[in-house]
């Protein structure tokens, strides 16, 4: 028994989804996350964890500031990391 992806386990035949239908499904979840937020949150979201922007660069194109840039509610980038 194992659980590699074409293999059996027990009576089952696992057959993991082609890469291409993964990464739909994710693209399209993230789509329907990110159409949940406010437009300004979406922008500095995307400008940081996508773009990977600077927090301050980021302050400067909204006009926040930088702790409102940082607060949890805005972006996924852990406290530590670079531009967090």
């Amino acid at each position: 028994m194992t659980d590699r992806a074409g293999e059996s386990v027990g009576r089952c035949f696992y057959s993991a989804p082609p890469i291409e239908r993964t990464r739909a499904i994710a693209a399209d979840l993230a789509e329907k996350v990110l159409s949940q937020l406010p437009p300004d949150d979406r922008l500095v979201l995307l400008s940081i964890d996508g773009e990977q922007l600077q927090v301050k660069d980021v302050a400067e194109m909204t006009g926040w500031s930088e702790s409102k840039v940082k607060s949890p509610g805005v972006s996924c980038t852990p406290p530590n990391a670079p531009g967090g």
